[in-house]
């Protein structure tokens, strides 16, 4: 009787222990997708965007067409807007400039000045950047002609904080872009930038307790630990789900993960009555359109690198060139930037320039880009 009694409180121990396993389980279940809930909605970066309240020196009656160079002022409202409580401050960091752009073209810079917006706050700065002895190419100047005499001129924005050294260690620097901001328009203040990680040089001044023990034969239940059988049946589980998961991304992406592509929109200085048949060098200027598209959720998003360009060749023969700033298409997005780019002075071989005349003629030049 006794050693019946003794099994039998052996097995309501067993299985006090399961339950308590379970229990506990299930517990740091609960605990661990509420953490994961709080985190998902509070430890969210910052909205930073810019706006462009006013513009001087680029009237296109006054300035534009009439001097070969431009000295263009800039007054600009920055704003950062705080969506977390657990972030604390998202800043402007010391180092950090703007920069005004048309078309690719740097048009004015300037320094911002620390400044933070505060737990859940939005705080703003005004900031004006400017230029002096810019040179627009040609295309680029009768564009923005066309659009400030419609009162439809648009420029791109961008803040650049510098990166930091720490040690040997170099902490990348967070570009804002603010793509197409019109003059005037303190709504696009309401709407975000969008940022991104690279090397940014530092630019010229401008401007519970586990409890372990040995229990004795006597005592402890024969069989595997029930709180080692449920650690090992969950983290199973979860390999087991991130392999499918991985192989349903493979199957339904399609083995592809990112495509890349470049159209030329427009061309000047090649015309085949004008330029192509009296001048000895061509100065030729390509309207270009760069897209990224990813299409893979496990790579991540997919980006035009720093430091690319982007070249524009005919038989061979390099027309024209140009960087590309950084941009990223994120996972299952397509994302596209303007590029212009341009050559001075070009000479063409003369079995170049004949053809590319003849496919002028017939409307069928076609250009290699790279």
């Amino acid at each position: 009787m006794q050693r019946e009694r003794a099994m039998q409180m052996e097995a309501s121990a067993e299985e006090r222990r399961a339950c308590a396993c379970a229990c506990v389980i299930i517990l740091a279940v609960v605990l661990f997708v509420g953490m994961v809930s709080f985190l998902a909605i509070d430890n969210r970066d910052g909205l930073y965007s810019a706006a462009i309240d006013a513009v001087s020196g680029l009237d296109p009656v006054s300035e534009l067409g009439r001097d070969p160079t431009l000295d263009p002022t800039f007054d600009l409202t920055v704003r950062i807007k705080s969506r977390s409580w657990s972030h604390g401050n998202d800043c402007f960091e010391p180092g950090t400039a703007v920069e005004v752009t048309y078309r690719g073209v740097l048009l004015a810079s300037g320094p911002v000045e620390k400044f933070c917006s505060g737990a859940k706050k939005t705080k703003e700065q005004h900031v004006v950047a400017w230029g002096t002895g810019v040179r627009l190419p040609g295309f680029a100047l009768d564009a923005l002609v066309a659009d400030a005499r419609r009162g439809a001129e648009a420029f791109d924005v961008a803040v650049k904080m510098p990166s930091k050294h720490r040690g040997n260690v170099v902490v990348d620097g967070t570009l804002i872009s603010c793509k197409e901001r019109r003059v005037g328009d303190a709504a696009a203040l309401e709407t975000p930038c969008d940022v991104s990680r690279m090397n940014i040089p530092v630019p010229s001044p401008t401007t519970g307790r586990t409890q372990t023990g040995a229990a004795s034969p006597t005592n402890r239940p024969n069989g595997t630990s029930p709180i080692f059988c449920c650690v090992f049946i969950f983290f199973l589980c979860a390999f087991v789900g991130l392999i499918g998961y991985g192989v349903y991304k493979t199957v339904t992406d399609g083995g592809k993960e990112v495509e890349y592509s470049v159209a030329i929109n427009a061309v000047h200085g090649l015309g085949p009555a004008t330029e192509l048949s009296t001048e000895h060098t061509l100065d030729p200027e390509f309207d270009l359109t760069v897209r990224v598209s990813a299409y893979s959720r496990l790579a991540g998003a997919e980006c035009i690198e720093p430091g690319t360009t982007v070249e524009v060749s005919y038989h061979g023969v390099l027309l024209a060139s140009a960087p590309v700033d950084k941009f990223c298409a994120g996972v299952k997005e397509t994302k596209e930037q303007h590029v212009v780019a341009w050559g001075t002075g070009v000479h063409l071989p003369r079995f170049a320039v004949d053809a590319l005349v003849e496919d002028a003629r017939r409307g069928a030049e076609a250009f290699d880009l790279n």
